[in-house]
């Protein structure tokens, strides 16, 4: 499962990971965090050079498990 929206902050992003590895899920380690740019830009594209705030992350995760 990949978390999105997350406060790193938040008790509520610690237990529901918890939660959700005591009952077998996956969980990609690396979560996407909240950012108000990607709220306030929904439906365009990323602006170039702002990063993706953790998808390339996502991405390594992806093709190191089917390598």
């Amino acid at each position: 499962m990949l978390l999105t929206q997350v406060n790193p902050q938040a008790t509520l992003t610690k237990e529901v990971r918890t939660a959700l590895e005591e009952d077998g899920v996956a969980v990609f380690p690396t979560p996407i965090l909240r950012r108000e740019s990607f709220r306030q830009r929904f439906g365009l594209w990323p602006e170039a050079g702002r990063g993706l705030v953790g998808y390339d992350d996502v991405l390594d995760s992806i093709q190191e498990a089917l390598a």
